[in-house]
């Protein structure tokens, strides 16, 4: 009886992950209820068909793979001018001696511990299928083998091919998308690769808010993006009170499609 709850319990829990209801707790039987949700949202982030840059529907499965694959070939093409570096002339180094020895401290085990028990417990696994609390719940097996293939990844700066595997996922950003652009690209990686990444940011966070602007207000410990909309406030209303004076005012609002994912690699390892 014990044996036949666990499993019971096992498959709640599965039900609950896919899912994604995050407002109910494992003990009842929701099994049933937390199926129905799933499938519920699986038919709400299906997407039926999507236009080609042309203004072509395609519906059918070739042509829905051809619209993507030309959509991200096109994202990730370079277009770099090659003029870089004299933009990187004019940016002051603002990582000391000592920060630099901050960030290049020996890796040890306890920081890899932490980053793997930060992370959230039931988030979608990546190819792997291991979603990460089987890691916590079983660490004192995996855990020595966890923290060698870290520390051998951020020493060696080579990871294995399997583990670098992602899995890409196109969520919704408004019902019945029908263009690429609707569609908001996220990976879910292996967990290795995840603690891994979780570590690096630890470490960077330590003086991240001592080099970059505080006008990024965003992602940067300690600070919020809500300044940035009282800034921009302001800076509306001083304007309306100016509009009498000799010297023209003006606020431009520039909004670049894909910020982050048209930063070119050259630029990046230039600047670093």
């Amino acid at each position: 009886m014990s044996q036949l709850d666990s499993l019971l319990s096992r498959e709640e829990a599965f039900w609950k992950q896919r899912s994604k209801v995050s407002w109910l707790k494992e003990g009842d039987r929701n099994t049933r209820f937390f199926h129905q949700r799933s499938s519920n949202r699986k038919q709400r982030n299906y997407v039926k068909g999507l236009r080609d840059n042309t203004g072509r529907w395609h519906e059918d499965e070739h042509g829905l793979q051809s619209v993507v694959l030309d959509y991200f070939t096109h994202l990730f093409t370079s277009s770099a001018s090659r003029s870089e570096g004299e933009i990187i002339d004019a940016v002051e180094s603002r990582v000391t001696p000592d920060m630099n020895n901050l960030l290049l401290t020996d890796y040890c085990d306890a920081e890899i511990h932490e980053a793997g028990f930060q992370m959230y417990l039931t988030k979608a696994p990546g190819p792997d299928g291991m979603p990460q609390i089987f890691f916590q719940k079983y660490w004192h097996i995996v855990g020595s083998d966890v923290t060698r293939a870290i520390k051998d990844f951020l020493t060696s700066g080579r990871l294995l091919q399997k583990l670098n595997f992602t899995h890409v996922v196109l969520i919704p950003k408004v019902k019945h998308p029908k263009d690429m652009f609707q569609l908001r690209r996220i990976s879910l990686c292996n967990v290795l690769f995840k603690i891994a990444m979780k570590f690096l940011a630890n470490r960077l966070k330590l003086i991240l808010d001592k080099i970059i602007s505080p006008s990024q207000s965003a992602f940067i410990f300690g600070r919020l993006i809500s300044n940035n909309t009282i800034l921009a406030a302001e800076i509306i209303h001083y304007l309306r009170r100016r509009r009498q004076s000799k010297k023209g005012f003006m606020a431009i609002k520039m909004d670049m499609s894909k910020a982050y994912d048209r930063i070119e690699w050259s630029f990046m390892e230039a600047i670093m």
